[in-house]
């Protein structure tokens, strides 16, 4: 399973604003860690390729960095 790591703060402040910004942009996301860093990440891909894809669009569009993680089923 794969996801789209977004960004990491240190404070679960900072995640929760910044998830809001990017849900009200209309991104499934979610932040994943009990603990810091809060990560910001969206999508449950079953394949690389599908959320390389996702990536390089959210890229696009946002003019952001992101990259690739694989996560737990």
């Amino acid at each position: 399973m794969w996801s789209v790591q977004i960004a990491a703060w240190p404070t679960r402040d900072e995640a929760d604003r910044f998830l809001a910004a990017v849900r009200a942009k209309g991104y499934d996301a979610r932040i994943d860690g009990e603990a810091a860093p809060f990560r910001v990440r969206f999508g449950r891909y079953a394949t690389r390729d599908a959320a390389s894809a996702a990536m390089a669009e959210y890229r696009q569009k946002e003019r952001a960095d992101a990259f690739l993680v694989q996560v737990p089923r």
